[in-house]
């Protein structure tokens, strides 16, 4: 070891022996290296005497010598300077982050180098992430407005479809095809508001190896029987907080993106198990918690993925398949989904050695939910309701659906109309029906005006996405029922006559006390 090294302490040397991190000390006069310890003679790829001779112009550009100097005038303090080039005995250059600290009296300096890999991976993951997230409102504002126009396209379809004028068979059939195309959209907005986070979800506790054997029978139909398929759950591998729905349809996305990825056949595996996630692992991941997760991961043996295609796969719309053979959803879903949870997803993949997907939820301990079935149809009554919605189409469409149904229907198109009407109107309003998000007014926002003066009025939201409204799922769900765009009058019904016959139970209980 070099003279420098020995002039402290017996401890003060070992410390600078076997520090974690590549320590060199320097002359601030000729700027030579006087001393390496163990993990910079590995980094700078020399030994010690190999070292002795060198100066920090040989390891650094002039550029970065002159940074370091300029730091170097500073003898109270300790510089942190990022984005330093630093050649090696074999002539690599690596990047790496430099901390700059000027020795009192000994016109020397430490140098400590740190590489800059994993600080540049977390600047990746923080830029994609903001451009997921621009892709995302993008993608949530499209479906919302679509989902609006599928709301009037369905429901009305729906009412021509029972109504008793409809008796021409080619009419009906025309009507039905309308119907399939509006579901297939539906299918595609759903999809985007996966990606987006902006989906309405019903989130409970779920056992993950039981939904995987629920989706079981569904993936063996849509992989074909030239690909073995395997499935190992392991016994511990724990419950999650999900919407059981979401976590089928990432199943699915992804055992369909690896079948097409196997043209020829081969091997799929999908494995569940416990995983505890350290801060090794969080300092790579942007947004993710320490803590105690389910991993499911899929593998498959197919063609595998290059750096550029694997760098945009999450993207909404980007597809390597050919024209009309997918959507460019699939997979931006499963992301989605996977960030609405609070969980992480990482891609293992290289040209001819397969894809692997691990996908992390985070952990819970409670109990399975009991399922809840919802009726399918409902008589229809003549209570008051109060309709508010901002696109006009929606709102004829709901108004003229829950009018054939008997009810009596106020009608605003946006929350300060509403509250003028509601104040205007002498009689009892059972419900209010809103929209989630609208100009002026939020529809939680007209909520909780109206039962200012109206507490016995039940509200039933209705939105294309709810946005950050329904972020606290839990808070939302307590407070009201929710009913996503693009629904069937026949649900809509169901749903109203289901709030009032609650409500009309509670007036009746608090009647008798």
């Amino acid at each position: 070891m070099m003279a420098a090294a020995r002039t402290g302490s017996r401890e003060e040397r070992g410390f600078f022996q076997k520090a974690p991190a590549a320590l060199l000390a320097i002359s601030q006069i000729t700027l030579r290296i006087t001393a390496a310890n163990d993990r910079a003679l590995a980094l700078l790829g020399l030994d010690a005497a190999g070292v002795a001779r060198k100066s920090l112009g040989d390891i650094l550009s002039k550029d970065d010598v002159d940074r370091v100097l300029a730091a170097l005038t500073d003898e109270n303090s300790t510089r942190d300077l990022q984005d330093f080039s630093i050649t090696d005995g074999t002539g690599t250059v690596r990047d790496v982050d430099l901390s700059v600290s000027p020795l009192p009296g000994d016109k020397l300096a430490l140098i400590s180098i740190h590489d800059a890999a994993a600080r540049n991976r977390l600047h990746e993951q923080l830029r994609q992430a903001q451009k997921m997230e621009a892709l995302g409102m993008l993608a949530g504002g499209v479906a919302h407005d679509f989902n609006n126009l599928l709301t009037i396209i369905s429901g009305y379809s729906q009412m021509l479809q029972a109504s008793s004028h409809m008796t021409a068979e080619r009419d009906k059939t025309a009507i039905e095809q309308v119907l399939r195309a509006s579901e297939r959209a539906a299918d595609l907005t759903s999809q985007l508001l996966a990606f987006s986070r902006r989906q309405s979800i019903q989130p409970k506790m779920l056992e993950i190896n039981r939904i995987v054997d629920q989706t079981a029978t569904m993936l063996k139909r849509l992989i074909g029987e030239d690909i073995d398929l395997r499935i190992i759950k392991a016994p511990d591998a724990g419950r999650i907080h999900a919407d059981a729905g979401q976590i089928q349809q990432m199943l699915l996305n992804l055992a369909i993106n690896a079948r097409d990825a196997m043209p020829g056949g081969g091997s799929m595996m999908i494995q569940t198990r416990h995983a505890e996630l350290g801060s090794d692992y969080i300092g790579q991941h942007f947004g993710v918690r320490t803590g105690n997760y389910v991993l499911i991961e899929v593998a498959d043996t197919g063609t595998g993925m290059d750096e550029a295609t694997r760098s945009r796969v999450f993207e909404p719309f980007f597809t390597t398949k050919p024209q009309g053979k997918g959507t460019g959803l699939g997979l931006s879903t499963v992301y989605g989904i996977v960030r609405q949870c609070g969980g992480s997803i990482d891609l293992y993949t290289a040209p001819g050695h397969g894809t692997t997907f691990r996908v992390y939820l985070p952990q819970v301990q409670q109990a399975v939910n009991e399922e809840r079935t919802e009726p399918r149809e409902a008589p229809g009554g003549h209570e008051t309701l109060l309709l508010v919605e901002d696109e006009e189409g929606v709102r004829k469409m709901v108004h003229a659906a829950l009018e054939r149904r008997g009810y009596h229907v106020l009608v605003a198109a946006s929350g300060p109309e509403a509250l003028e009407i509601a104040r205007a109107h002498e009689g009892s309003i059972e419900l209010l029906i809103t929209d989630m998000i609208m100009p002026k007014m939020t529809g939680r926002e007209l909520a909780h005006k109206l039962k200012e003066t109206r507490p016995g009025t039940g509200v039933l939201y209705i939105s294309g996405y709810a946005g950050n409204a329904l972020q606290n799922a839990g808070t939302l769900a307590s407070e009201a029922a929710f009913l996503q765009k693009p629904f069937a009058p026949v649900t809509l019904m169901a749903r109203v006559r289901e709030l009032l016959d609650g409500l009309n139970v509670e007036a009746g209980s608090a009647g008798h006390q």
